[in-house]
């Protein structure tokens, strides 16, 4: 964090000639769609993003149409904050259908970001911490098949990990669909997300005895997969329509807390980082950034005001 005694001449430096030296984060962001026909993966110092999109019929015996998958991947990992969607469908709408098999196909979006600039102040050596974040998204799947001949389902999930200073962090949730049991879901949940079925969540990770005053490291990561499949067990007239709709939607994100502390302290320490965005404990990556042209327009005031200043000291 970079505090000014309230100096205008200090501010016109900083603003006009001033360079601020940072290490480099790292971002991640890889998406892919229908088990690997289409994907993109990106990393970086900069924030980065990957989308994906595929789809691909399904053929009977004798080389025709009966139906469809399609689907869908994204992700973007961002300063303090993850997003990532997965989407799967099957749509099988041929009444005569098909040859005995099981086919599935998943579709994935995955992100992360790395930094090593974190640092607390405060009067002790170590501290205890609670790490705050913000998660909100939806899990959701619908299935439905004929009749005995075939049927159709799948699995959506979302996953998150991480560590900060080498203490680690994970948990899991899992949505289970299957057409045989119409209306009915299955859910599977794992560590931080114990419980979780859904919607907004604040999560609350502990640690102990943080070093104060040193750089410190922190790596988080969201994944979210949607696989859907299909199973026909002979040919036969009204097998289809056979469907499974898989969709994990968590666009909408994983991050910082806003609104309150990143770290819950002790009173008397706070964090920083340029790296993450954090300013005096408060993540600020959140905050409408002006327009370039408004950026321009700014820094040209500030010079008038420099100007003009020096002019009425002479």
């Amino acid at each position: 964090m970079i505090k000014f005694a309230g100096s205008l001449s200090a501010f016109c430096l900083v603003v006009v000639f001033g360079q601020v030296a940072l290490a480099s984060p790292s971002f991640h962001a890889d998406a892919g769609a229908l088990s690997g026909q289409n994907s993109e993966s990106n990393t970086g110092a900069s924030p980065q993003t990957a989308d994906a999109n595929a789809q691909s019929s399904i053929f009977d015996g004798g080389g025709n149409v009966i139906g469809s998958f399609t689907g869908s991947g994204s992700s973007s990992a961002g300063k303090g904050v993850l997003k990532a969607s997965g989407r799967s469908t099957v749509d099988i709408s041929n009444h005569q259908c098909c040859l005995s098999n099981q086919v599935y196909r998943d579709s994935a979006g995955h992100a992360s970001f790395a930094l090593d600039d974190i640092v607390i102040t405060g009067p002790g050596a170590t501290v205890d911490a609670i790490l705050n974040l913000s998660f909100t998204g939806t899990l959701s799947g619908a299935a439905q098949h004929a009749n005995i001949l075939g049927s159709a389902g799948g699995h959506v999930n979302v996953a998150i990990n991480g560590n900060v200073a080498g203490q680690g962090f994970s948990g899991g949730a899992q949505l289970d669909v299957d057409s045989a049991h119409p209306g009915q879901t299955t859910y599977s949940n794992s560590g931080i997300l114990a419980g979780y079925t859904g919607g907004a969540l604040d999560v609350h990770i502990a640690f102990a005895a943080l070093p104060v005053g040193v750089p410190l490291g922190m790596f988080l990561d969201l994944s979210v997969s949607a696989l859907a499949t299909y199973v026909v067990q002979g040919t036969g007239p009204d097998v289809a329509p056979i469907f499974a709709d898989l969709f994990g939607d968590y666009s909408h994100s994983l991050s910082f807390a806003s609104g309150g502390p990143v770290f819950t302290l002790d009173a008397g320490y706070s964090a920083d980082s340029a790296q993450g965005q954090i300013d005096n404990n408060q993540w600020v990556g959140n905050v409408v950034v002006p327009a370039p042209g408004a950026l321009a327009l700014f820094a040209v005031g500030v010079a008038a005001l420099c100007s003009l200043r020096r002019r009425i000291r002479i």
